[in-house]
């Protein structure tokens, strides 16, 4: 099931990204070698698979002021499909054979009030 999305949700997410970049370009404003310290980073081995990212990047913030800030803001950022998929997987109980004419505006009310409904503590 593919969603048309609106025009009010597309602002949004770009609103959302034009924010991250205006925080990124805030940040390395506040530092006249950016350059340098990217050049650096990119530079430094690879941390092995198994370490803290968050970690190294509190060991290595003196020497990489900009992007242990950036790095603190975005790595904590948990990743995970679950929520996607528990929603997909609703919406695929909702729309069934004899519910497949259903107006995607209509599924997403559904689904919604399918994942946010309260059953009470009895």
């Amino acid at each position: 099931m593919f969603e048309v999305r609106s025009l009010k949700q597309v602002k949004l997410n770009e609103e959302a990204l034009v924010g991250i970049f205006q925080h990124i370009i805030t940040l390395s404003n506040e530092d006249t070698n950016k350059n340098t310290e990217v050049d650096l980073y990119l530079a430094t081995n690879q941390i092995p698979i198994l370490d803290d990212p968050l970690y190294w990047w509190k060991q290595n913030s003196s020497s990489f002021k900009i992007l242990s800030r950036i790095a603190k803001d975005f790595l904590p950022l948990p990743a995970t499909s679950a929520a996607s998929e528990r929603i997909f997987s609703k919406s695929g109980h909702i729309v069934s054979k004899k519910r497949s004419m259903l107006a995607s505006k209509n599924v997403n009310v559904l689904v919604f009030l399918a994942e946010n409904y309260k059953t009470s503590p009895n």
